[in-house]
């Protein structure tokens, strides 16, 4: 076997491991250029001649531009290849040609790689301008939608929208967000003598509102309230306008409310009773189609009816209030001030003289030996128990029960509970001076 010369290993040394890149479109390319020559003077030898060139110039190209590292060529074998001329053949001007063609489709290779690659590169930066604009007007949309949230939060629906360049003075543009008109009532059916709340849904601050009830009554209060006085169907609407911008109007729709009416309702009364027994007042209520009535004391007792009987044991000035309320749920009231010119306490004497004289020789107050009720009374001396009865006939003549002795001179204390005639419990107390 031949030994290579130092040449031929260098050359044997790049081509193994020298592989050319695939791109179908210059294949594509070399075959059509190698294809129109079959019909000239090119045979297999021819060809597989030039393709010996192609691979010794590619060979050649690819060494002399590799690194320095490679062994260098002999200056004898240099002299070889540079003395070697080429005749002037048919043969040898189709190789030439074949040679010219390669270099050619070789540049325009090169030049295509290099377009594309420009272009790839237009390409990215072109997408990343893109990017950055898309990215940028997302950015913007989104501070327009956070100062809209922010400003909203408090109470302000004008926006400001300024650009971000250090080179345009011009005043910021202001977005004008119209005023919302809707609105809520506390209520879609009321009695006449109640008062409506109204509300704005969703207030801003800079936004004036004209309110306009139906029954030629109207307002300017965010949030109003109103008394309708007489029964009927009213349309309630609202507009809405803003103050920095009076041309952004907003009205809203009609909203109905039913007015019904409310009873008119008065009370008079009459004392009544036996003059023995406490103030008994009657009173008498005065209205139409009412389903309930109810009457309270400024003592706090309540009473029903139309007509109940009330008594007053103390003197003193008494409001009564009487509140009914019709078929339709409605409520009407009146107060009136009953006065008590005197207190009663069963008609019981302040005094009484235990001396055996037969005149005011015992105690026991005067209404318990008229009116047939029952009752139990207790006399006290300070907090000691010193008599207790339940009889009308059993009077105190001035001896302890738990002595059995006479009571000196001073004042005691009594004290009675009653049952009524409809099962109440009255109590009532006092004092009484006892002398001899």
């Amino acid at each position: 076997m031949n030994k290579l010369d130092p040449f031929e290993k260098l050359m044997k040394g790049k081509l193994d491991g020298f592989e050319v890149p695939y791109n179908a479109s210059h294949w594509d390319e070399m075959s059509s250029i190698l294809d129109s020559q079959k019909g000239g003077h090119f045979t297999s030898s021819k060809i597989w001649l030039i393709g010996g060139i192609v691979a010794i110039a590619a060979a050649t190209a690819f060494v002399v531009s590799s690194n320095n590292s490679a062994e260098p060529i002999q200056s004898g074998t240099l002299s070889m290849i540079e003395e070697v001329h080429l005749p002037k053949s048919d043969l040898e001007r189709a190789e030439i040609e074949a040679v010219t063609k390669v270099e050619r489709f070789e540049e325009s290779v090169s030049t295509n790689n290099e377009v594309e690659q420009k272009k790839s590169a237009e390409d990215l930066v072109e997408t990343k301008e893109n990017n950055s604009e898309i990215n940028s007007v997302l950015a913007e949309e989104q501070d327009a939608v956070d100062a809209v949230k922010t400003l909203e939060n408090e109470g302000n629906h004008d926006l400001v929208m300024s650009k971000n360049n250090s080179q345009d003075d011009k005043q910021p543009e202001r977005l004008k967000i119209k005023p919302f008109a809707a609105f809520n009532m506390q209520v879609t059916r009321n009695c006449g003598e109640s008062v409506v709340m109204f509300n704005v849904k969703e207030p801003i601050k800079d936004a004036e509102y004209i309110w306009n009830f139906g029954d030629g009554e109207t307002s300017t209060e965010r949030n109003p309230k109103h008394h309708f006085v007489n029964p009927g169907e009213y349309r309630v609407n609202l507009t809405a306008r803003s103050n920095s911008d009076h041309s952004s109007l907003e009205k809203s729709s009609d909203q109905i409310i039913v007015v019904l009416e409310s009873p008119e309702v008065s009370f008079d009364w009459d004392f009544v009773g036996d003059p023995m027994e406490a103030s008994l007042v009657k009173l008498k209520g005065h209205s139409d189609n009412i389903t309930k009535w109810t009457w309270t004391v400024s003592d706090g007792r309540t009473f029903s009816g139309p007509s109940p009987e009330v008594k007053f044991t103390r003197k003193g000035n008494y409001e009564v209030r009487l509140v009914v309320e019709n078929e339709n749920g409605c409520q009407g009231s009146v107060s009136n001030d009953i006065v008590i010119d005197k207190d009663y306490n069963l008609l019981a004497p302040t005094a009484f003289t235990p001396d055996g004289d037969g005149r005011n020789d015992e105690f026991m107050p005067v209404a318990l030996t008229v009116l047939r009720t029952q009752f139990v009374m207790r006399v006290y001396d300070r907090s000691t128990l010193i008599f207790e009865t339940s009889q009308a006939d059993m009077k105190w003549n001035g001896i302890s029960q738990r002595t059995g002795k006479q009571c000196l001179n001073g004042a005691y204390v009594w004290y009675v509970k009653t049952v009524n005639d409809v099962g109440d419990q009255e109590e009532y107390t006092g004092t009484v001076v006892l002398t001899r």
